[in-house]
């Protein structure tokens, strides 16, 4: 049946059915059938696993790094998002969990968001409300832009905890279910399948990066200029996770084929700061003794200055021969403790 819009004054059409019945065996029964009706309200639920030990690392469905460690902060964060092709409002919404296993969990919060940017955080569950792996919660506000009620739009339920592997060898997690029931509409999702590596694994990190080339600035034949900086970008940095670190750096200085540069490659941690000549004896450029829980990154190089940091230094009391000069500078970071 098609229906031209120009016999309609309203963008909006009823439909009624009519029918009747008698007694007569010959009259059939009437059945209406819809084959769809568009839905009132929709939206979305989806989970993400974040490990924030491990530098927020997300665990979805799709991951191919699914790995925890025994100890791991976690947080399963559960995010439901109003549908804004909706007629209405996603109303009254009530959420019902079931928790993964092999977690200790601690608290839950929800974050409701709003069209304008703000948002608005609740703590919703303790330790013992959570100790039976489920967790039940009715949603204070509706989510939608469909009456002055509300103006969220998305809200993130997130349970946080710890990955508890007492074993020696790794578990896996399997997903576990969660549904969202509003009057108007219902959602359904799950936690991603992960893995717990066992307390004998010790998760630590100690990564070191530093650029390929270092340039200095060129000097004419007889200059009496001391101190010559950089000429290009170089940085030096240093990823730990639970491993507090000494940084050292030592080279056996600079040749133009068998002629050594008259001078010296210096640290200076600051414009104002003693200078530590490199030499082949490693010396201590920098150092973390903490412990830290989660992944951190020290850049070591984003606070020099062209009178700080690695720089050349020129024995003026010499004259180096015109040429250009080359050698190694190697980097070490260790374990402290």
């Amino acid at each position: 049946m098609f229906l031209e819009a120009r016999y309609f004054s309203t963008d909006v059409v009823h439909w009624g059915l009519t029918g009747s019945n008698n007694t007569d065996s010959n009259v059939y029964s009437k059945l209406a059938v819809f084959e769809s009706i568009p839905a009132l309200a929709t939206g979305t639920a989806e989970t993400t696993i974040y490990d924030v030990s491990d530098d927020n690392k997300a665990i979805t469905d799709s991951s191919t790094d699914n790995t925890v460690y025994n100890g791991d902060s976690l947080n399963f964060d559960y995010n439901l998002t109003w549908d804004d092709t909706s007629r209405q409002n996603w109303q009254s919404i009530a959420a019902d969990l079931n928790l993964p296993s092999d977690v200790d969990y601690k608290s839950a919060t929800i974050t409701y968001h709003g069209t304008n940017g703000d948002s608005t955080v609740e703590t919703i569950a303790k330790s013992s409300d959570l100790s039976n792996n489920e967790f039940k919660y009715k949603l204070a506000h509706d989510l939608g832009t469909k009456n002055s009620n509300s103006d969220y739009t998305s809200a993130d339920i997130v349970v946080n905890g710890t990955a508890d592997n007492q074993t020696n060898s790794a578990i896996t997690v399997d997903a576990e279910p969660a549904s969202f029931d509003g009057s108007n509409a219902i959602e359904t999702t799950s936690t991603p399948k992960f893995v717990i590596d066992g307390q004998n694994v010790v998760n630590k990190i100690l990564d070191l990066e530093v650029s390929p080339k270092l340039n200095f600035q060129s000097i004419n034949y007889g200059s009496t200029k001391k101190i010559l900086g950089r000429t290009n970008d170089f940085d030096v940095s240093v990823t730990s996770l639970k491993n507090p670190w000494v940084l050292r750096a030592s080279t056996t200085g600079l040749y133009n084929g068998s002629q050594p540069f008259y001078g010296n490659l210096i640290y200076k941690d600051s414009a104002t700061s003693d200078q530590i000549v490199l030499s082949s004896t490693p010396q201590t450029i920098d150092e973390d003794l903490t412990s830290h829980t989660t992944k951190t990154v020290d850049d070591i190089s984003d606070d020099w200055t062209s009178n700080s940091g690695l720089l050349l230094e020129n024995d003026t009391s010499k004259e180096n021969k015109a040429g250009q000069y080359t050698g190694t500078l190697n980097w070490t970071a260790i374990n402290s403790l």
